[in-house]
């Protein structure tokens, strides 16, 4: 498992050694300051915002300016053909990923996590009364929220009490109590940015997360491959349909991205300096991935992994400060922590794979008492892989060779509907991909095993198979395409990016005849990756998720009536509008509730508007009919049409065929009715 033994004449993909002299002049010191004043601004953000005092945001600034400018200094000192290559990516990736989609109206995760930003910049907390539902008695309140005995009836979450519109927890009934229901990274950050430009420019910190995660992406590749083939790399990444589908809305998926291979450029860097900070570094980059992502436990595999590289080293200091940083990271862990979330996770978790608590905890034992093993008979243990190596990776290769051939080969064991494991995920991912992209990323494991690696390759192997045996193996989140595609984007597409550009670039060491054939391979086929990958995100490039939708919830803000409480239909197949619910309560505060139901219970609800009305409020039913479903009218109300919109906007839909997605431009009428007391009969 080591190039030790490589001769000068071996032709390796993999550049030659940096020198201090290179590192010295490059910009990691500036990249450093940068990273740490990042690392300390997201993280006064997510404290701020546990303890409710998000009202003191300014503070952040200072450590915005510094990252900003220690960036542009990194980026300054960086070799020419570096500082250009970084230029390129920023100026595509702003082409590409702007605007971004206005994801306000409650479509999925990705406007859970905008309303929730929003919720976090008005309320300056992530949680809090829930002030429609103070106004109610508990009966009342049943048709606007979901119970979890409603949510799992067979078996409740204990995490939570309900859901409200789709993406707020209800954590408590007395008083009732609205909770945010993701991690805070993404929330933190849109919410600041929302302080700072309003609702429009916090939507804009996808695509900043997104290009900055190409920069670290063509970084990370400048390891491994000559320049232009790490650009080839990154521009690989940043024109894939994933890539642009997942930067321009406000998902968790390209924060996450971005700090895992943060975190992984950091660990190649301690990998050739062995720089104790780095190491540490390392851990506190992919403990804010954990912070935007849950899946970021899986990261334990590469953290393990260093240790032991470390333990057979003995790197005793870079130990030590992992060690001491170990308790720092752990609190962060805590503080992030969202309770009712991971919770809820961990209760359906277990009634999936009730050992897993127990496996977790034999895995975080396991951790320190293969470092202490390591540190005792490292080398002992390294050269007894070593002789097994051989066998390990005919294995291994064989096992991926099959699973990419039956995936994306036709095939009499490929059937639409029989989602099989290690198959269907990449089969219809590909379809986004191409099928190309996972046979050079084959390629590129098949010549590591066959050439040799050093540690800097044994870390991209092991996270690369580790994440990919979890991920493709089943589906860890509804099987419907693009949104599928957002457990893939964070770690395993960048990782086997890596390794395609491994696999281009030993294309002119391989015995294809002259210099000038295998040349003109290699870039053969770095050009038809790239224009297929290109091809295939071309309808996303052309379409503009809910446009104008923004304005249209501002604009409806504005016409609602003063002192309203407003009644949203549930949303369903024949009716969107209850979508809008969500950004009216989230961004300004308006009473707007939705019905979990398009058959309330007519007591609770005639219950509810009765209560909201001698509270003093007046009471309206939003629906997408005129006139409304006669199920929605409590008894004794009729409905007087005051107001009428036309909401126009578009939307990239989800479905279970492999590609392309739907794209639907709609205008959807939306009423407003004022429910009024019928008259008696005489």
């Amino acid at each position: 498992m080591s190039d030790s033994k490589r001769t000068p004449s071996q032709p390796t993909p993999c550049p030659p050694q940096e020198t201090r002299a290179h590192v010295k002049r490059s910009g990691w010191s500036g990249g450093l300051v940068a990273v740490y004043a990042l690392l300390a601004a997201t993280w006064l953000l997510i404290g701020l915002a546990k303890a409710g005092w998000f009202v003191a945001w300014p503070a952040a600034l200072p450590l915005l300016v510094v990252a900003g400018g220690a960036s542009l200094v990194a980026w300054w000192r960086q070799p020419l053909a570096d500082r250009w290559a970084i230029a390129v990516l920023s100026i595509g990736g702003c082409l590409l990923y702007t605007p971004p989609a206005e994801h306000l109206p409650l479509f999925g995760d990705a406007a859970i996590y905008a309303n929730e930003g929003a919720y976090l910049a008005r309320t300056n907390a992530i949680s809090g009364v829930y002030e429609p539902f103070a106004a109610l008695s508990p009966q009342a309140r049943a048709p606007f929220y979901v119970a979890n005995t409603e949510q799992f009836p067979q078996a409740p979450l204990q995490s939570y009490a309900g859901i409200l519109y789709g993406g707020y927890y209800l954590t408590n009934l007395a008083p009732p109590t609205l909770q945010v229901s993701r991690m805070p990274v993404t929330e933190a950050w849109l919410a600041l940015l929302t302080k700072i430009a309003g609702m429009r420019g916090a939507l804009y910190s996808t695509p900043v997360w997104s290009i900055a995660a190409l920069a670290v992406l063509y970084l990370i590749a400048r390891h491994f491959v000559p320049q232009t083939i790490a650009l080839w790399a990154a521009l690989l990444l940043g024109v894939s349909y994933p890539q642009i589908y997942f930067a321009r809305a406000p998902y968790a998926e390209l924060a996450g991205q971005f700090w895992t291979l943060l975190g992984f450029y950091v660990a190649l860097r301690w990998l050739k300096e062995r720089q104790p900070w780095q190491l540490v570094t390392v851990l506190l980059c992919w403990t804010t991935t954990w912070a935007g992502r849950v899946d970021a436990i899986l990261l334990l595999a590469g953290v393990g992994l260093i240790g032991l590289i470390a333990a057979t080293a003995r790197e005793k200091r870079s130990l030590q400060w992992a060690m001491v940083s170990v308790p720092f990271c752990a609190a962060l862990i805590l503080l992030a922590a969202n309770r009712p979330y991971i919770g809820g996770t961990y209760e359906l978790i277990l009634q999936r794979w009730p050992w897993f608590g127990s496996a977790l905890l034999v895995l975080l034992a396991v951790l320190p008492v293969g470092v202490l093993l390591f540190w005792a008979w490292g080398r002992s243990l390294q050269g007894w892989l070593q002789r097994v190596a051989p066998l390990l990776h005919l294995l291994l290769f064989a096992a991926c060779l099959f699973v990419v051939a039956w995936a994306t080969v036709p095939n009499p064991l490929r059937e639409a509907g029989v989602i099989r494991r290690y198959q269907e995920i990449i089969w219809f991912s590909s379809a986004y991909l191409t099928p190309l992209f996972y046979w050079l990323a084959l390629g590129g494991i098949g010549w590591l095993f066959g050439r040799g690696y050093d540690a800097k390759g044994l870390l991209l192997l092991a996270m690369t198979l580790t994440l990919s045996a979890l991920f493709f193996m089943n589906y860890t989140s509804a099987p419907d395409y693009p949104v599928s595609l957002r457990r893939l984007i964070s770690d395993v597409v960048p990782l086997l990016t890596l390794l395609a550009a491994i696999a281009l670039s030993a294309v002119p060491a391989l015995p294809l005849g002259p210099r000038s054939l295998r040349r003109a391979i290699q870039w053969t086929v770095a050009l038809v990756a790239l224009g297929w990958m290109g091809w295939l995100s071309w309808p996303v490039i052309q379409q503009r998720e809910a446009h104008g939708t923004l304005a249209f919830v501002q604009q409806l803000h504005v016409d609602l009536p003063d002192n309203g409480v407003f009644l949203f239909e549930n949303q369903d197949g024949d009716s969107w509008v209850g979508w809008l619910a969500a950004p009216l309560y989230s961004l300004y505060g308006d009473w707007a509730l939705r019905l979990d139901s398009d058959t309330p219970d007519p007591a609770m609800l005639a219950q509810a508007v009765t209560e909201f009305a001698a509270g003093g409020r007046a009471v309206y039913l939003v629906s997408q009919s005129n006139p409304p479903p006669a199920s929605l009218l409590p008894v004794g109300y009729r409905a007087t049409l005051i107001l009428e919109r036309q909401w126009v906007s578009s939307l990239i839909g989800q479905t279970r065929a492999p590609y392309p997605p739907p794209y639907w431009e709609f205008a959807m009428p939306v009423h407003l009715f004022a429910l009024e007391k019928a008259s008696a009969s005489p």
